[in-house]
């Protein structure tokens, strides 16, 4: 019996112990995944202010007009593509969700993510005219929903050093793309073949300035000069810290204790 009660006391002991162990590991997943959601609402926030910014979104613009413009073009049907416009407004909802899915916790290593992102408010629109069997056509175009959904990586080139103020964005491979392309004749004839090899192409187009601008190896250059180390010390900053070193010098000449220690 005595031997009984030592074993059950034993077990009793373990399972104790191994109880305190779960608990310890359920706190620090815990931890871990309120760190990794304090990530991704951080690179939520600042992709926001980045990407849907005014000056990427002027970029933006003038490169898809840039290029749907010379694809369209290049179709033997196809004499003008004008009234060409965008419309992307920065709607705070429809900012990218990213997901983080590897990163060392070190900032001279690139992170990779999972991000999605659909906007039901931008649209492009133009008009399309050529002539086709002799007979011209005009054709209107709109495109709306776009959506894409791939994997990033953000490189902080300068990072081991403290640098945060350039980063590089990038697709690890050509993102999955989406968007609706609604045509409507304006006036002539236009065969459904014709309005295919249309959407084809703007959907090649599209295609095409992402992998030319944004897929490995190519990025997208991110500056922040505000958050930029300091380099070199200006006369205002060596004159600025005399100043304080000679305060410290006289509070502690009186026994005092320097206003910035307290």
């Amino acid at each position: 019996e005595a031997d009984l009660a030592s074993t059950c006391a034993a077990l009793a002991e373990e399972a104790a112990h191994l109880r305190r162990l779960l608990a310890a590991a359920e706190a620090r997943a815990s931890r871990a995944e309120a760190n990794v959601c304090m990530w991704e609402d951080m690179f939520r926030r600042v992709t926001a202010i980045f990407l849907l910014g005014p000056e990427m979104l002027e970029l933006c613009k003038r490169t898809l007009t840039k290029e749907l413009k010379r694809a369209l073009r290049s179709l033997p049907m196809v004499e003008e593509v004008h009234n060409l416009q965008c419309s992307f407004p920065a709607v705070p909802s429809e900012a990218p969700r990213p997901r983080l899915l590897r990163w060392a916790g070190d900032f001279s290593e690139p992170s990779e993510w999972e991000v999605e992102w659909a906007s039901a408010s931008w649209t492009v629109s133009l008009s399309v005219s050529g002539r086709l069997y002799g007979l011209g056509f005009s054709l209107d175009l709109r495109l709306h929903h776009f959506g894409i959904r791939g994997r990033v990586l953000v490189d902080l080139p300068s990072g081991n050093s403290g640098d945060l103020s350039e980063v590089h964005v990038s697709f690890v491979e050509l993102p999955q793309v989406d968007f609706t392309v609604d045509s409507h004749v304006a006036w002539g004839l236009v065969p459904l073949p014709v309005r295919a090899q249309v959407d084809a192409k703007v959907r090649a187009s599209l295609e095409q300035v992402l992998r030319a601008e944004l897929v490995k190896p190519k990025h997208l250059l991110l500056k922040v000069a505000a958050i930029r180390p300091k380099r070199l010390l200006s006369d205002l900053d060596v004159q600025t810290a005399i100043e304080d070193a000679e305060l410290a010098k006289q509070q502690l000449g009186l026994g005092r204790t320097p206003k910035a220690w307290d």
